[in-house]
């Protein structure tokens, strides 16, 4: 082949160490283009299938090059084909450590994903990954440990990954355990053996399975892929000739792998929220069992990966067969990345705060380049990412400055509003630069009265306003038409608890002025407030918009102090139509980004629109831990036209506690911050701020969790350690847990427990113990289905939305409960049949057993409450872990106090013992 005169391959080896107890070996391929490009380009990383070794790659990989040479294009600088140790030559190598019995059956995917990562990161290899920018390619089981790879830490900063036939499906254990069983029968089945390796290639050219694939494969499996075999006992048959290098165990290891293909799809998942994925598929289906391939490739799966080709004339083993074919693909697929504008624009931002440092860090993983225009020179933004071009130093209201650095980029964004917008606006009539959001809502966004003018002239709901003078009388006038108390606002330079005082007396009139800045007014009436809350909407440049999860906002001094998501609150429908109200108000306004829109839930369930602010906003910080996209990287995403990531929360519950200088001594934030460390569930965020003063945002701690209930629990110890925080305070937003035994309900319950009549107690009781004694939360109280069937429909229709996962009901005689609940609830019900005083509870039990198809109700026998709650804990668990492990404790106790009766009427006699 042209590879090998034209290349430099050299071989590199890595030893085994304590981390990882096999030799990992890998080729390297380099060659010097003619018209190279002046950077080192790209680097591949080639993953081979089970049954193949490193070396199946050269075929495609000199195709690869050879067309890129034609394009003039050497953007490849070298490649590297890892071989996974108990393959190839490496099964050599590897003899002892894979002969002993934790390595000899069970190899997974995931254990070659280790050794690529090992060898990847080893100082030895001189690997630079600012320079060399990864292309993975991973075929088949190779494809898996590819997605596995895209998990460990430190993350490989990859470009792109290119997965060829993978072995990956979202399909139920049934499918893939029969794929397995068919796989690892296949490996034992097909070992062949030939007298020499002249034998073997005139043989594979005529065998129905290796006819099809390209001469120059064949050649390169008969000299890598097989080794001679002297006479030895190999797999229990004496035999001498060449066969496969690795042994059938070997080769059906990874088959065996019981994560199998899922495990690592969800990593999949994860990474291509960061990276393109695409997927290539041969167009026979040979080998994968067909709803493993469609599964894969199901149009509300596949919207994740970035692209899904097919190559003609070939089943899954595409490099063997067409790596012709494979090569045209894969170099489409990098010269596509070439042109991509991730690599290309560069995005300039005016302001260098805290925003933008949490800005540049989806940046940098977009490879996206970052200007930040501040005063400061070590502004939090400009720590964290340097630019090829240099951050600017100056004001990001200086005309100047702004021309500056709008002329070395390509889109312009704002990390904050209060920007001369003059110029903005100049820049959008004579130069080429992107501005988002346009000029336009900026300048709407700066003046509040005219905000606020802007939403109810399209019709959106706002608290009623008024214009009023800047003065004593002009307040006085307006509070005869809004009332008292009322609130008094600034019409700029209004944000982070500045330009609003709220005016109870007239009194205070002049007081208001002059705390407003003697600036223009506007004022408010009041609203009866149930709960501020708020939506974060990302907008493309095409218009199109996708909202965020609606929160809950905690304002303390005017300031945000705790964000709460997702938002809880008993109607269903308020959520969705906070979300709805929020896309209304941002299709209104003009440009790309992310909007935050804050919004007033009035006891009524009315909602108001409190503001909007045109950037990345405090009270979406939660979504960098607890959404598959941040806000911030969905601003990126939204300024480039790039595909927007999912908004959607990938975990139960959320809180986010700003932490807020409390004085100039930033000991008090670092302690905080401390606690937050050792808190389950936390993410620290400081901000780099070099002073610390009163009320100044000097960072944020996140907490996730699988409950609303644990969630609160880790939020005290964070709050507990606030220097101005009071019982009281903790208590309001971190409600206790109540104490078993109390006869109290949880604030944040897991499961509700609820019975027809307070005759029923005695019996349900027995659920709430069993939770007390996992420590789940849960509400108790009655609900009758026929004396309060107002209440009963209520409780259904909101205990979703509430946060309970489970509804335990206890039901007597015509036992209606349990089924009427089941048929307005998402929610999984368990019965509970109660004993009454006419048929022992057979009639209770026979009520509930027999529902209708379609409102499935879980029974337990009669009065069996406790049977209730423990399923009402493994149906939890299946989403909260520690509850698996706390269940697999009590399962525990009960073999042992069952083995300990035993031992005792061993010991004592049964007739003892039953006395």
């Amino acid at each position: 082949m042209k590879l090998h005169s034209e290349f430099q391959i050299t071989n590199h080896s890595l030893p085994p160490d304590a981390s990882y107890p096999f030799h990992i070996t890998a080729k390297r391929y380099i060659k010097s283009f003619e018209n190279a490009t002046p950077s080192p380009g790209f680097t591949l990383i080639l993953l081979h299938s089970t049954g193949f070794h490193k070396e199946i790659w050269e075929p495609a990989l000199e195709e690869i090059c050879s067309l890129l040479q034609e394009e003039s294009k050497g953007i490849i600088s070298q490649a590297w084909s890892i071989e996974c140790p108990n393959h190839g030559a490496s099964s050599t190598l590897n003899e002892a450590a894979l002969s002993l019995p934790e390595n000899k059956l069970n190899f997974t995917c995931g254990k070659y994903a280790q050794a690529v990562h090992r060898f990847l990161c080893s100082d030895a290899l001189g690997i630079d990954f600012k320079e060399h920018k990864l292309i993975g390619i991973g075929h088949s089981l190779g494809g898996v440990a590819m997605a596995n790879l895209q998990t460990l830490f430190p993350i490989l900063p990859f470009q792109t990954v290119i997965l060829v036939e993978p072995m990956l499906s979202p399909k139920g254990p049934e499918v893939l355990e029969k794929l397995r069983y068919d796989l690892v029968r296949r490996a034992y089945e097909r070992r062949d053996v030939w007298p020499d390796r002249e034998t073997a290639l005139k043989a594979m050219k005529e065998h129905k399975r290796t006819r099809s694939w390209d001469p120059r494969v064949l050649e390169t499996f008969v000299r890598y892929g097989l080794k001679t075999h002297h006479g030895a006992q190999f797999e229990h048959t004496p035999y001498k000739g060449v066969s496969l290098c690795c042994s059938r165990d070997e080769e059906a290891a990874m088959y065996r792998d019981s994560d199998g293909p899922t495990k690592p799809l969800i990593h999949l998942n994860k990474a291509c929220v960061r990276l393109p994925v695409h997927i290539v598929f041969g167009t026979r289906n040979d080998y994968i069992p067909r709803e493993v391939h469609e599964s894969l490739i199901d149009p509300s799966s596949a919207r994740r990966f970035a692209s899904i080709s097919y190559i003609p004339d070939s089943g899954h083993l595409i490099p063997q067969e067409a790596p012709i074919g494979l090569a045209k693909c894969v170099v489409g697929i990098i010269l596509e990345f070439q042109r991509s504008p991730m690599d290309k624009r560069k995005v300039g931002v005016l302001g260098g705060g805290q925003l933008g440092r949490m800005l540049a860090v989806p940046a940098s993983l977009l490879n996206v380049d970052i200007v930040f225009l501040d005063s400061d020179e070590q502004a939090p933004a400009k720590q964290v990412i340097s630019s090829p071009i240099g951050h600017i130093h100056g004001s990001f209201s200086d005309p100047d400055k702004i021309r500056e650095l709008a002329a070395k980029v390509d889109v312009l964004t704002i990390e904050i509003e209060h920007v001369d917008v003059a110029v903005l606006e100049e820049l959008e009539r004579t130069s080429q630069v992107e501005i988002h959001p346009s000029p336009k809502t900026i300048k709407i966004i700066q003046d509040k009265y005219v905000q606020k003018s802007h939403l109810s002239a399209h019709q959106l709901p706002v608290a009623e306003y008024l214009e009023v003078d800047s003065s004593v009388e002009g307040i006085q006038d307006v509070s005869t038409k809004l009332g008292l108390p009322m609130m008094l606002k600034s019409k700029t330079m209004a944000y982070d608890g500045r330009g609003n005082f709220v005016l109870r007396d007239l009194s205070q009139s002049k007081e208001a002025i002059e705390a407003l800045g003697n600036r223009p007014l506007y004022a408010e009436r009041m609203v009866s407030l149930a709960k501020e809350i708020a939506v974060m909407v990302v907008r493309t440049t095409s218009g199109e918009v996708v909202p965020y999860p609606a929160v809950e906002t905690v304002h303390k001094d005017n300031i945000c102090h705790l964000v709460y998501a997702p938002l809880r609150y008993p109607n269903p429908i308020v959520s969705a139509r906070a979300q709805k109200l929020a896309e209304e108000a941002v299709k209104t306004l003009h440009g790309a980004g992310v909007f935050g829109v804050e919004m007033f839930l009035l006891e009524d369930e009315t909602i108001l629109i409190n503001e909007i602010a045109p950037r990345p906003h405090n009270s979406g910080h939660y979504t960098i831990e607890a959404c598959y996209t941040s806000q911030y990287e969905n601003h990126l995403r939204a300024i480039l036209s790039l595909p927007l990531g999912a908004t959607a929360m990938k975990l139960q519950s959320a809180v986010m506690l700003n932490l807020l200088g409390f004085s100039d001594n930033s000991e008090d934030i670092n302690k905080v911050a401390r606690i937050a460390l050792q808190t389950p569930g936390a993410s620290v965020h400081l901000y780099g701020k070099r002073e610390s003063r009163k009320g100044r945002k000097m960072g944020h701690i996140t907490i996730v969790g699988d409950s609303d209930a644990t969630v609160s629990e880790n939020l005290r110890y964070l709050l507990q350690a606030l220097p101005d925080s009071t019982p009281e305070s903790i208590e309001c937003y971190s409600p206790s847990i109540p104490k078993a035994g109390s006869g109290q309900s949880a604030k944040y319950p897991l499961v509700g427990i609820i019975m027809g009549s307070d005759s029923d107690l005695p019996v349900m009781l027995a659920a709430a113990r069993i939770l007390d004694g996992f420590r789940v939360p849960y509400e108790l109280t009655i609900v009758s289905a026929h004396r309060t069937p107002d209440r009963m429909f209520q409780y259904s229709k909101t205990a979703a939305t509430r946060g309970l996962r489970v509804i335990i009901a206890g039901a007597g005689g015509a036992a209606h409960l349990p089924g009427m609940v089941a048929a307005m609830t998402p929610l999984p019900v368990i019965g509970v049949p109660v004993k009454g005083s006419s048929l022992d509870g057979v009639d209770s039990l026979h009520s509930i057993v027999q529902m209708p198809r379609g409102i499935p109700v879980a029974t337990v026998a009669i009065n069996n409450a406790t049977n209730a709650a423990l399923l009402a804990v493994r149906i939890i668990s299946a989403s909260v872990p520690q509850l698996a492990a706390a269940m697999s404790d009590y399962m525990k106790k009960q073999e042992e106090d069952v083995n300990a009766k035993v031992d005792l009427i061993k010991n004592v006699g049964w007739e003892k013992y039953g006395k």
